[in-house]
């Protein structure tokens, strides 16, 4: 919204450091003080569109305010101040804002999306300033109902702050005021539907238990890598958290410490009774786990499959449809805060089994008999010394990364990459740094696809086969996927149109950096198609490096 160098409320702008679903946060100079600061602008199309929500916004932010706690980022001033001209010329008159004090580092979120799980001992030491910044917030009073890893800033000085108290509300006040229900009187969810404890999803009275909830949804993610549920939207994805099993992070990442992972499926517990009744107990099981000594889950609050539980290589990431849909939703996250309707629909009852799709019969190549060579009398020379071909980094690459597609285990592909960088070329650093985004792109379009099949149940031709599907859904899906030998990639193993169904797929769920993830996906999938996406990128080093690949 704003460029840098303009001037709004006695801050002077220099930069965008990031947005979301409730608006923009700036680094600024605050004029008057000649400090550098974080300057959050509330969206003024949120603002415009529900004007009790920008009051208590402001009212929120004030009572953060007096928070003063080292593992709490510290708000400076809120005030609501005149719009720039260049917003005015669009109507915005006012601008709500709060300046809060600059963490020179990066979120836990961006450390996890450029490195996916995290090691133990970082998990140890954001779970630590974690218990410190809840234990203050219950001593004051206060819930603070967005707990996630981009709420979390880890300062280069080594410290860990919990930010963004916008959504803060104190335990002792929550009646519910007209601002709280919409046009139809339904009760508005506040906070991140990724995180969000099943009490806050159905808009029920929330302590400190409800943070303990998201701060377990938040271990979840460190440990394996992406959130513990994942819908096709915001309102599926809080269905997940209210009524589906505790999952495991184990059965995502095999070697997770099952002390950590216990933690995590204890604080997500759906009964609030059955979390820690205070932060010292929190504080004191962090501690253990830190130690590796697990907390116990209590006997009705089962994880989603018993331990020991099969290794996740012998179903395939994807063959469990549309339970680990979720996982494979987690790099579509749009981030920010939206209000979902709170009235969760009746359980579905599960669609039949499909019936099995018969599909083409592979062509084999005709045997050919095997002729025993006669026998040579004559002495015949030495033969001449082989020459041995150099190794080819990126033949060994692209061998290693076809179990890879075949299970279209997306999530391990950056880990494959970043392990091979030192067999390849420094001359070819872009590639390789294009390269680590594969599975990131390929998963985006993998999630795009399940989202259009499971909202469109489109009609699909199966080529070779008599008839067509009348609807492809997530079942038809799974059963294709868990059909195929685990040698190829079921989506080159299954006649169906994917790249005209991919293409559908990006178009309506309107994915960004479209020709990457379309090339990424039909490469993951080994779609010819995948060349003509390339063509799309010319000489992008995605492009580049699918060809050294191939």
């Amino acid at each position: 919204m704003l460029s840098a160098g303009t001037v709004v409320g006695g801050y002077e702008i220099l930069g965008l450091l990031g947005r979301g679903g409730m608006g923009e946060v700036y680094r600024a100079r605050q004029v008057s003080m000649q400090r550098i600061v974080a300057l959050k602008i509330l969206s003024p199309t949120l603002a415009q569109k529900d004007p009790a929500f920008a009051k208590r916004f402001v009212d929120e932010a004030r009572a953060a305010g007096r928070f003063n706690n080292p593992s709490i980022i510290h708000v400076h001033d809120v005030s609501r101040c005149a719009a720039p001209e260049a917003l005015r010329a669009q109507g915005i008159e006012h601008l709500d804002c709060f300046s809060m004090e600059l963490v020179e580092g990066e979120s836990v979120q961006a450390v996890l999306d450029r490195q996916g799980p995290l090691e133990v001992a970082l998990i140890a030491k954001i779970m630590a300033g974690m218990a410190s910044a809840l234990s203050y917030a219950e001593q004051e009073g206060i819930v603070h109902r967005d707990i996630k890893p981009d709420n979390i800033m880890l300062g280069n000085d080594g410290t860990v702050k919990l930010a963004d108290l916008g959504l803060a509300q104190p335990v002792a006040d929550q009646s519910l005021p007209e601002q709280d229900r919409d046009e139809q009187g339904r009760l508005k969810v506040m906070g991140t539907p990724l995180y969000m404890s099943p009490q806050q999803a159905r808009a029920q009275p929330v302590d400190h238990r409800s943070d303990q909830y998201s701060l377990g949804a938040t271990l979840w993610h460190l440990l394996a890598g992406r959130p513990p549920y994942r819908g096709p939207d915001n309102r599926a994805t809080m269905i997940m958290h209210v009524r589906d099993p505790i999952p495991d992070p184990r059965d995502v990442i095999a070697d997770a410490p099952e002390a950590w992972s216990l933690l995590a499926m204890r604080l997500m517990a759906k009964d609030p009774a059955h979390r820690f009744a205070t932060s010292t107990q929190l504080k004191d099981a962090i501690r253990a786990a830190a130690k590796g000594i697990a907390p116990d889950l209590p006997d009705d609050e089962e994880p989603a499959s018993p331990r020991p539980a099969l290794p996740w290589k012998m179903v395939g990431s994807l063959t469990l449809g549309a339970v680990v849909l979720g996982g494979l939703l987690w790099m579509l996250a749009r981030g920010g805060h939206q209000a979902p309707p709170t009235e969760l629909p009746p359980k579905v009852a599960p669609s039949p089994t499909p019936a099995p799709i018969q599909l083409p019969a592979p062509k084999l190549a005709p045997s050919v008999p095997v002729v025993a060579p006669v026998p040579v009398v004559a002495p015949v020379p030495a033969p001449a010394p082989l020459a041995v071909a150099a190794p080819n980094p990126w033949r060994e690459l692209s061998t290693a990364l076809q179990p890879l597609r075949a299970n279209l285990d997306y999530l391990k592909v950056k880990n494959l990459v970043e392990g091979a960088r030192s067999s390849l070329p420094v001359a070819e650093k872009a590639r390789v740094d294009a390269l680590v985004e594969l599975g990131a792109l390929a998963s985006r379009g993998e999630s795009a696809v399940r989202a259009y099949i499971l909202i469109e149940r489109p009609a699909i031709t199966v080529d070779g086969a008599a008839g067509k599907l009348s609807r492809l859904s997530l079942a038809e899906l799974t059963w294709l996927d868990a059909t195929n030998s685990e040698h190829r990639s079921p989506r080159a193993g299954a006649a169906l149109p994917w790249a005209d169904l991919l293409a559908k797929a990006l178009a309506d769920q309107q994915v960004e950096r479209l020709d990457e993830v379309r090339a990424a996906t039909l490469w993951m999938w080994r779609q010819p198609e995948w060349n003509e996406a390339a063509t799309l990128l010319k000489d992008a080093p995605l492009a580049q490096a699918l060809r050294a690949l191939e």
